[in-house]
């Protein structure tokens, strides 16, 4: 697999934690596996991933309790079997990530087994941790799609604002959830 080049890194700090991200040349956007796993609150070092062993496959460890095995669709498997590697800025080191969406359905996972009750006492605080992240990402996401659609010339062409606002947001749904609701009903 290529290792891609980051062309702007920096970092943001979430409470206590400083997460490092990328936009690499292929205008992905990643954030730092190493951080994702401090800031979900699991080991640091080389335990990243566990075999699962049910598909022979890797997945991150903020996602290897058997209680949230249901909770984590195929898609989100293989996209955390498949992290992205990339130099950083300076070229000098690489860095393994993962793409921005895919930390937000870690986020769902947490979220989902929250609502169906599955969450041991102990996953309390990494629960609360991926809620307020995921909040705080919406929010985010919220405003910059209301700037977006009202400097954009479209939005000014376009005889409602509104009628805009809720096609452009309803374009984004299917990259919100990329699993079946089904399975989670």
């Amino acid at each position: 697999m290529k290792v891609l080049k980051a062309k702007h890194c920096g970092s943001f700090k979430f409470g206590k934690y400083s997460i490092k991200v990328a936009i690499l040349e292929n205008n992905t956007y990643v954030l730092s596996e190493r951080d994702v796993s401090f800031f979900i609150g699991s080991r640091g070092g080389s335990s990243f991933k566990r075999k699962n062993k049910s598909s022979l496959s890797d997945i991150h460890i903020s996602l290897s309790a058997p209680n949230l095995k249901e909770f984590i669709t195929p898609i989100l498997e293989e996209k955390l079997s498949n992290r992205i590697s990339y130099f950083n800025c300076n070229k000098n080191t690489v860095i393994y990530g993962y793409d921005v969406n895919t930390v937000t359905e870690i986020c769902w996972v947490w979220l989902r087994a929250k609502e169906a009750g599955k969450l041991l006492k102990c996953q309390e605080n990494i629960y609360k941790r991926a809620s307020a992240f995921f909040r705080s990402l919406s929010t985010i996401g919220i405003i910059n799609l209301i700037k977006e659609v009202s400097t954009s010339t479209t939005a000014s062409a376009n005889s409602s604002f509104w009628s805009y606002l809720k096609i452009k947001c309803l374009s984004l749904i299917p990259n919100i959830h990329s699993f079946s609701e089904k399975n989670y009903n």
